[in-house]
């Protein structure tokens, strides 16, 4: 490992070699729980982030990581944002809440009824290109380059809505950025009234998390709302995109479905595939994002509201991230990066230059709430790669190094406080740890 690695001094070996101990505290003989404590199950996203941090040090691992989640797949071909694991019970939403029709899943298959970004393409990718073995990993490749393929068809056939290459969400929880400012808007077309006969539930987050680090309970009871409306809908990916009060396109999931979309077309031509499709869909989607998504007086992206038919006019860390997907022309990733040079810099030090996941002078940012001010180690990792895919090589790096520092000072935590100056959240978690390592190694 040492002889991959940009070693600059011993600190940064010790605190790789933290970060591997944190991911064997979260395997599970098959998976790696974002947090055995908070987050015992199987989560989508985090699996990405995970394995690529994986692939540079146990590569039989990532490749279980990947497989772990494709047995969650449903028949049409979405990958649920929750794989179950049975010997966790004391979790909400619980496994029977979703109460998902035994058509979509195989007889044992325990998951969640809702989806969220691809990184699990990017993940297997990252394995793929680091992998010792060529052999090895060919055989792997061939093994789960359909399931991919399947969960990438679905996307576009099942939540297209517009025909454009423009994949919606239909719940917060699908972005990723749970409590996000960006969803206030959309959400708020839940009423009060509308939450009065909701099933009774109790949460768990916020008996192991300060209630002020989570996302409030008003938040929380329209997530549910939501599920509810699913359940009633019998998940219908049809009715429930025509009927979903929050039906957004977010930049964040469809510039991570850009990059795993390269990802697939590199792979499936390794493969001697047919990928055709895949690039059509990429081309589509990526001007669709030109088209609709760029916000030409802020400088930036932002999400669409499918329901009312317009930009939400909330900026925050994911308006950053089509820099990981080439998105941007020159000229504006040049607005991009000036935002972010500027604008953006939360004040953990005089020398950090983490990216928070809310732009910090707005009046709504609330520094230590989830995703509503914080600064998280995957968002910044997505934009390190951006700013280096684009040439802005020295801030690249200081995004990097602030985040070593951040996580060498205070610990593998969810996320960061960039005003109190304190990890939140849970600690030992699994994808700041993972991607740790993988800001110290070359990633592909």
């Amino acid at each position: 490992m040492e002889q991959m690695l940009k070693i600059r001094d011993m600190d940064t070996i010790l605190l790789i070699n933290n970060a591997k101990e944190v991911l064997d505290k979260n395997w599970l003989q098959g998976y790696t729980s974002p947090s055995i404590k908070l987050y015992p199950h199987q989560w989508s996203w985090d699996s990405g982030f995970i394995a690529i941090g994986y692939s540079y040090f146990d590569e039989e691992r990532a490749m279980r990581e990947i497989t772990s989640l494709l047995k969650g797949q449903w028949f049409d071909g979405m990958i649920p944002h929750i794989r179950y694991n049975s010997l966790f019970e004391n979790y909400f939403p619980e496994v029977s809440f979703w109460n998902i029709p035994q058509r979509y899943i195989s007889l044992n298959s325990m998951s969640s009824g809702i989806t969220q970004p691809p990184m699990i393409t990017i993940g297997a990718y990252c394995y793929w290109k680091n992998a010792r073995d060529s052999d090895k990993a060919k055989d792997f490749l061939k093994e789960v380059f359909p399931g991919l393929m399947k969960f990438h068809r679905f996307l576009y056939e099942e939540r297209n809505p517009l025909k454009n290459g423009l994949i919606a969400i239909v719940h917060p929880w699908e972005s990723g950025m749970d409590n996000s400012l960006a969803w206030d808007l959309p959400l708020s077309r839940i009423n009060k009234q509308d939450l009065n006969n909701l099933p009774g539930y109790k949460r768990k987050d916020t008996e192991i998390v300060s209630t002020e680090e989570r996302p409030d309970d008003l938040n929380y009871n329209r997530y549910i709302y939501l599920i509810e409306l699913f359940k009633s809908l019998d998940y219908e990916q049809r009715l429930i995109v025509k009927e979903s009060p929050f039906l957004v396109c977010d930049i964040l999931f469809n510039t991570i479905l850009c990059r795993a979309g390269e990802c697939l077309i590199e792979m499936g031509r390794f493969l001697k595939d047919d990928v055709r499709c895949v690039e059509e869909r990429l081309d589509t989607t990526k001007k669709s994002i030109q088209k609709m998504l760029w916000d030409e007086k802020s400088g930036l992206y932002l999400n669409y509201d499918l329901n009312s038919r317009s930009l939400i006019k909330k900026p925050t860390s994911s308006s950053f991230t089509p820099l990981f997907a080439g998105i941007p022309d020159h000229g504006q990733a040049e607005k991009i990066y000036g935002y972010i040079n500027g604008v953006c810099q939360c004040p953990l030090d005089d020398a950090n230059f983490a990216v928070p996941s809310s732009i910090r002078c707005e009046d709504d940012f609330i520094s230590d709430n989830y995703w509503k001010g914080p600064v998280w180690t995957n968002i910044n990792w997505i934009i390190y790669k951006g700013l280096k895919r684009y040439n802005y090589t020295n801030n690249a790096e200081k995004v990097k190094e602030s985040m070593l520092n951040l996580i060498s000072r205070y610990g593998f935590y969810e996320y960061f406080d960039p005003v109190k100056k304190k990890g939140c959240g849970i600690n030992d978690f699994s994808w700041t740890a993972a991607l740790t390592i993988a800001f110290a190694f070359n990633v592909p």
